[in-house]
């Protein structure tokens, strides 16, 4: 249940609280438009698999490179750059 008040009320909107929720909302009513392959891949791409973040694990290879963090997490050009850093 969410509650809706309580008897020590803020003076501020949640307005960071409000714009995650409404994210997450958009985020998921777009996954759920998918198809089902495209939609499966749009998981593999975005979501985040503990295995796979942390290298104990490596994802199948008909979606391989799907994942932005499998293999340039370590590197210094940042998540998932293929091309040289320029400084």
């Amino acid at each position: 249940m969410i509650p809706l008040r309580d008897d020590n009320p803020a003076h501020i909107t949640p307005v960071i609280t409000v714009g995650f929720i409404v994210l997450c909302t958009l985020v998921y009513l777009y996954q759920a438009s998918l198809p089902p392959q495209p939609g499966e891949l749009f998981v593999y791409r975005f979501g985040a698999i503990p295995a796979t973040v942390f290298g104990n694990a490596a994802l199948p290879p008909e979606i391989h490179g799907a994942a932005p963090c499998e293999n340039h997490a370590q590197t210094p050009e940042g998540w998932g750059s293929k091309a040289p850093a320029h400084v």
